[in-house]
């Protein structure tokens, strides 16, 4: 197998931000009734660094659509939940990585971004959707929503892991894909024409990638109302330390971009 090289993104830190943050989720479409229960948020810290930082966890941010989450309860989040040991200090080149169950707060069908901010590192807006389930008529139409000609297919990708250690044998870049029919007729996302960008660039292997990933039985029209969903193992073009944003294109579909940061374990 030919691997092409993907090049991250230069992280150059200045003597004011020297923490570089990234958050994941499990899947980019979520049902309101797991949602609830399973939507998990990962957050990850990286010191770039040449000095032992203080990330003041506790004193970080959550925003939500842009407004900030309820900041005494994100505080008691944080000190309640679990946390690794070495996050009152992180060393040069190390990092903290933690997750939080958010899913409570993300109920309501809707297109949510979310951002963590601290005094010293600010995350790319993580955007995830949560859709009620539907009842389709026989034609394959929801009778609750009415027709609507500019509602087109919504894309979503995200990284259940947002900080990928490349030389442990245990950590693993695997992408989640979703599509979302929001017209009221069948649409074909034909997939054979998506690229997968990572930092601005086509991967050559997409096409091998996704012949693996999902069938050609799978790659049928999407009905209205309907999604489709598959996931893809690609570990082999996130080797070098850096900075990767990932962004998924199609014909009609467009994913807002995920952040993944790579660093090797020392």
């Amino acid at each position: 197998m030919v691997t092409a090289l993907v090049m991250p993104s230069q992280h150059k830190p200045d003597s004011g931000r020297k923490l570089s943050a990234t958050t994941g989720v499990s899947q980019p479409l979520w049902y309101s009734d797991e949602a609830r229960t399973q939507l998990t948020v990962q957050f990850g810290l990286v010191n770039d660094g040449a000095d032992t930082t203080k990330p003041e966890l506790t004193e970080s941010r959550l925003f939500i659509n842009g407004s900030e989450f309820d900041r005494q309860r994100w505080r008691a989040m944080l000190n309640n939940g679990l946390r690794p040991q070495n996050s009152a200090a992180i060393p040069p080149g190390k990092y903290v990585l933690f997750s939080m169950e958010l899913g409570r707060y993300f109920e309501k069908p809707g297109v949510y971004k979310i951002q963590w901010k601290g005094r010293h590192f600010e995350s790319d807006e993580l955007q995830i959707r949560v859709e009620r389930m539907r009842s389709l008529d026989r034609n394959g139409r929801d009778p609750s929503q009415p027709a609507d000609s500019k509602k087109t297919i919504w894309a979503g990708i995200s990284l259940p892991n947002c900080l990928h250690i490349s030389n442990d044998a245990e950590s693993h870049v695997r992408l989640e894909f979703s599509l979302l029919n929001e017209t009221d007729k069948a649409a074909n996302p034909d997939l054979d024409s998506s690229n997968l960008l990572i930092n601005g660039q086509a991967l050559n292997a997409w096409r091998s990638i996704l012949d693996k990933a999902i069938g050609p039985e799978h790659r049928k029209a999407i009905k209205p109302g309907a999604a489709l969903s598959f996931a893809c193992d690609c570990d082999d073009y996130f080797t070098k330390p850096g900075l990767y944003r990932i962004q998924w294109k199609g014909n009609g579909f467009e994913s807002p971009k995920v952040a993944c940061r790579v660093i090797l374990r020392k």
